[in-house]
């Protein structure tokens, strides 16, 4: 018996039985919007934590998790905090499916490395004393097993689903898939505009959010926090075109 392949063998059983166990078959993606001005962010999930950041009513979170009636958030500088849910509502929420990886190669490769290590191996090299002189005998090698394991790519993101594109630097496309947008991206910080959008966006509360450059262009003036990612930009913008149609 050969102890390490045996242990070996047994170790990949367990790591592909662990690995399929705890590999997600479904994440969600959840956006949500401050409704209450002055809204504070703390550190844990009660009233009496300290508070770490604080929210403008209008303001764009990506919900990480949910915790009784509060919610855990991402903040800006890769930070976090907790906000109570009765001060948002919910905006975007997608649940998707996962195909898990084939982590039963690691079971059957397993499986047979205990085999293996269970047989007893022939030497590499047997003397054999026929004559006065010892004759060496090598055992040919065995052949190897390879497999190529194939990873599943990310998941798109809300702007690529969309119908938006990176073109000379620049995001391209068009809010709620109707009217012309750029957006340009400087580091960690992002600049919306916006042709030619609704008339109602006069009448609309943040109407003075919607600065003209001229020939119809607008700059969309964010009241810190400002937009921590680009699919959080384009569904605060989209959900304002929305209300400013309706005005």
């Amino acid at each position: 018996m050969n102890k390490g392949l045996f242990v070996f063998g047994f170790l990949l059983v367990l790591m592909g039985l662990f690995l399929y166990g705890v590999y997600p078959n479904s994440y969600s993606l959840s956006l949500a919007r401050v409704e209450h001005d002055w809204l504070n962010a703390r550190s844990r999930p009660t009233t009496q934590s300290s508070r770490v950041y604080m929210l403008r009513a209008g303001h764009i979170v990506h919900v990480l998790r949910k915790k009784g009636a509060w919610l855990e958030i991402k903040l800006p500088k890769g930070k976090r905090g907790w906000i109570h849910a009765d001060y948002v509502s919910t905006i975007y929420t997608k649940e998707r499916g996962r195909k898990k990886p084939p982590f039963w190669i690691f079971v059957v490769l397993g499986i047979g490395f205990l085999t293996y290590g269970l047989v007893k191996r022939s030497p590499r090299v047997v003397v054999r004393n026929v004559s006065a002189r010892p004759v060496l005998v090598p055992v040919k090698k065995r052949s190897s097993l390879s497999r190529r394991i194939l990873i599943r790519p990310h998941e798109n993101p809300y702007w690529q689903e969309q119908g938006w594109g990176r073109v000379n630097g620049k995001y391209v496309g068009h809010y709620n898939r109707k009217y012309q947008g750029e957006v340009v991206a400087t580091g960690g910080n992002f600049q919306f505009f916006i042709f030619n959008p609704p008339k109602g966006i006069k009448r609309h509360s943040h109407s003075r959010c919607f600065i003209s450059r001229g020939n119809g262009k607008f700059f969309i003036h964010f009241s810190p926090p400002e937009p921590d990612s680009l699919d959080s930009g384009i569904l605060a913008i989209e959900n304002i075109l929305k209300e400013a149609e309706r005005c």
